[in-house]
């Protein structure tokens, strides 16, 4: 072969090689080492937006028995479970700002869960504009 088609077989690889590793970076970071939570149940706060929603996602593919979408709106909530397309998901309601609702949700979760193995506490409240209570009268 002549000069040419040897430095058009050189661009060719090098264009390969360039699109290959674009891919991968384009493709985003990936974590090889996720842990398989095969019979696991798992509860995550907060879990039907936001950063709690895109736990909830990972984790429902990590293969869990179940996760639990512990929210305080439950049309929020079973919207969530329906936009996420997991078997092994499920709502629970769950209003951090009421003890009774805490209560009732623990005896909930008692009722049908032997174990809980993973508590991820993603609800929560900041920067409130002004002094406000919970149902009992806790400062939030």
């Amino acid at each position: 072969m002549g000069f040419l088609a040897d430095n058009a077989i050189a661009i060719v690889v090098g264009l390969l090689i360039v699109i290959v590793l674009t891919k991968l970076y384009f493709r985003g970071g990936s974590n090889e080492y996720y842990p398989d939570l095969t019979g696991k149940t798992v509860v995550i706060t907060g879990a039907n937006t936001g950063i709690g929603y895109e736990c909830t996602n990972v984790i429902a593919g990590l293969n869990p028995a179940k996760v639990i979408l512990a929210c305080r709106n439950p049309k929020l909530g079973e919207q969530a479970v329906k936009d996420l397309g997991y078997k092994n998901v499920e709502f629970m309601q769950l209003d951090l700002n009421d003890l009774k609702s805490v209560e009732a949700f623990a005896k909930a979760f008692n009722a049908k869960f032997t174990t809980l193995d993973i508590l991820l506490n993603n609800a929560g409240i900041m920067a409130l504009p002004e002094r406000q209570v919970t149902a009992q009268g806790y400062e939030k």
